[in-house]
Parts: structure tokens; sequence; C-alpha cells
């Protein structure tokens, strides 16, 4: 943290939606002429936060030292955001209530309904598309809705097309764009995304639900509880790699100053993502300084594991100039994030399998002698996924051989 550059340190200074008198000074004492006005918005954009910056530096008047061109492209950013904001707001609404037409449970997570739930305003966090979690069994039934409504499968690539099938069922994220092509639709029966074994939407995920109202519409969310977890398991999948991920569950938990911590680690343990949940909070009282409760914190001291995926963490978070090049793959932070040891070798074998003996680590650690016997009992399995299984000569052997029965 001490070799941050005088932008980051403005970035990280900026990441709230408040600053107390201390904070405004130590904000102040950084923009000086040394601050490159330019990288801190580049960086702004690149860690989703520059609404926030709009706020501390045009709304509040409390930095006059800002420079006026600073302030207009602030402004004109803003004014573009909460415009795109307000538009994906009220489609969100206009979704909710065809959802509840055709019956069909849903929840909106992140997105419009994290901005006021979270930030207290729609327009104070930035995010690009909607993002719904249904039920496996409805998927059919919202791809059929969702086309009847003009929204279309969004295209990936050229040999995507865009009228696929509505039993599109295979994959646990299903995206979709209107119309107009501006407002992205991320389907979701699933939120813990393929990298990790566990389900986190369980029965009772859907019970105990809260309401939010944005743009003159009440959307249903998930308690604070729950929130919380979706949050650090997001920001897990992405590695934290954006700064807005952390910031957003810091202003979460100012605003739910008595969430049932209890409650909590019970979930988390039920969902098998306590380390997920305690990298998220050890990230955010570092950076933001925001409070916990001794028990959290006895917790974070207990999980040996805490201490390297933050480094790591911070590592990806603020790189330097020259690339590190003994940087830790992902598969081996995602490994130490896992917490059931047979969803580790489970995750650990799909690497091993597709991968070269320098593209992972174990769950022992980084590259050993261990890591080394391992890629050898595996690699005939890889070799004939490889160029076996996987490969287009067999894929054309096997389709030919299928053809020919019928």
């Amino acid at each position: 943290m001490t070799s941050l550059s005088t932008e980051e340190r403005a970035l990280l200074g900026c990441a709230r939606t408040t600053l107390d008198d201390g904070e405004v000074n130590q904000l102040s004492g950084l923009l000086g002429p040394s601050l490159n006005w330019e990288r801190l918005l580049t960086l702004s954009q690149r860690h989703g936060i520059t609404p926030l910056l709009f706020i501390h530096f045009v709304q509040t008047q409390q930095f006059p030292q800002v420079p006026s061109t600073i302030k207009e492209t602030l402004k004109q950013f803003f004014r573009k955001h909460a415009l795109f904001s307000q538009m994906l707001g009220r489609e969100l609404g206009r979704l909710m209530q065809a959802f509840e037409t055709e019956k069909i449970p849903a929840i909106p997570i992140k997105g419009p309904s994290l901005a006021v739930l979270a930030y207290g305003g729609i327009e104070k966090r930035m995010f690009g598309d909607l993002d719904i979690l249904i039920k496996d069994q409805d998927i059919p039934r919202v791809s059929a809705m969702l086309l009847n409504q003009g929204y279309r499968y969004r295209v990936k690539s050229p040999e995507t097309t865009e009228t696929e099938p509505v039993e599109q069922t295979s994959r646990r994220n299903h995206m979709f764009v209107d119309r107009t092509g501006m407002i992205g639709l991320d389907i979701q029966s699933h939120i813990e995304g393929s990298e990790f074994s566990f389900q986190i939407d369980h029965k009772e995920f859907w019970d105990d639900l809260q309401q939010v109202t944005l743009v003159g519409n009440s959307v249903p969310s998930l308690d604070d509880t729950k929130v919380l977890l979706v949050l650090c398991i997001h920001g897990s999948k992405h590695l934290w790699c954006r700064l807005k991920w952390i910031c957003d569950v810091a202003e979460l938990l100012r605003s739910s100053p008595y969430l049932n911590w209890e409650k909590t680690l019970h979930l988390s343990n039920t969902y098998q993502c306590k380390t997920m949940l305690l990298l998220g909070l050890n990230l955010t009282h570092l950076l933001f300084t925001t409070p916990l409760p001794n028990r959290l914190h006895q917790e974070i001291q207990n999980c040996s594991k805490i201490p390297y995926l933050t480094n790591q963490v911070l590592l990806r978070l603020f790189p330097q100039d020259e690339p590190n090049p003994s940087s830790i793959p992902s598969g081996a932070l995602f490994l130490n994030m896992i917490d059931q040891s047979g969803d580790q070798w489970r995750y650990w074998l799909s690497l091993a399998i597709g991968q070269s003996s320098a593209g992972y680590h174990t769950p022992l650690g980084p590259d050993s002698l261990i890591n080394r016997f391992l890629y050898m009992m595996v690699q005939p399995f890889r070799m004939l996924g490889k160029y076996g299984i996987r490969s287009k000569r067999f894929k054309e052997t096997l389709a030919s051989w299928f053809n020919r029965i019928d």
C-alpha cells in the first residue's frame, strides 16, 4: 500500500459516498500540482467509481483546487450516466412487473437496486446492464417472454445466431439485449460461477426479500445479509480486480449498521463461501477502515489463507508499472478461496487437464515438487482431452457415426 501512486491514493480517498473532515483534509493534501488529473479520471473509469468523483469534486464544492476542465468533464459524464441509470431503472421496473404477471419468481441483483440500497441513489454507482436471478426450471419461460418483448440473445461471435432456440438451458448465464442495443440483460440461474461447485441459491435463498424503490417502481431485493454474500462471491469470481466491488461492500455495511452477523456467518458456512466473505470484509476494512465486530476480526485472523489472498488481490488491484514475473495464476487464487477440500481437488483436476504445469498451483501452495508430480499423473488425461475427446477429428468421427446409425 505504501507504494501506491498519488493518483491511486486519491482514487481510494474518493471511493465512498461521504467524507468526514479528516478524510476531506487527507484528500485535499493529495490534490496538489503533482497529481495527474487525466490519469485519475482514467483510473476512476477503470475501477467504476467516476460518479463518486463527481459527487466530491463538483457537487460538494469542498475541493477548490480541482481544475475547471476536470469539473466540466465530470459534469458531462455524470449527465449521461444519470440518464442511462434512470433508463435502466425504469426498464428493470417494467421487467419485474412482467415477471410478476407471468408468475415467475425473479430477484434483481447488483445494478440499480444495489445502487439505491447501498449508495442511497441510483446515479451514485456505475453499472452497465441488468442482472436478474431466476430459477433453473423457469429459464425456457423467461427466454420466451423476453424474446416476445423484443429482446434477443446477445451475439458473442459471428457463428452465433440471434435466433437461438428458447430451450437454451445449457449455460448458467443467459445474455440478452433489447431492440435498441442499449440495454443488456443478464439472466442468471446461479450466482457462484463455473469456478466453484457449491450452489448458493438454495430454497431459503429466496426467503426474506425486501423492497427497493427506484424510479417510481418497487422491486424485490435480497435481504442485506444475502446481498453481502452475493457481493463477496461476485468480487471473488473476478479476483476483486475493480475497486468498485470493494466499495460496494463498504457502502452496504455503512448503510446497514445493524447487519445480523451471526446469520451472515451461518449462511457463509452453509453456502461454503466463508473464505470469500472474510476476504471481502478484510479488503474493505483495509482500504476503507470499515469497522467490523471483534468476532469478524477474530474470524479473519483465524483464516490462514486471508493474508495470502489479500496480498495477491492488492497486487492485481493496483499493479505496478512493471509486470511481475512471479505473478500467481488465477487458478491458484480460486483454489485458496474454495472452502471444501473435495471441491479444491475437483477444480485443480480441471485445471490440470486443461493447462500446462506452469498454468496452475496445487491447493498445497505455489509451484513445488508436488505440483510437478501431480501434473505428471494427470498428463495422460490431459493429452486424451486435447487430442481425443475435444479434438475436431474425434467430434467429426463421432458425428459421422451417429449419422450412420440414423
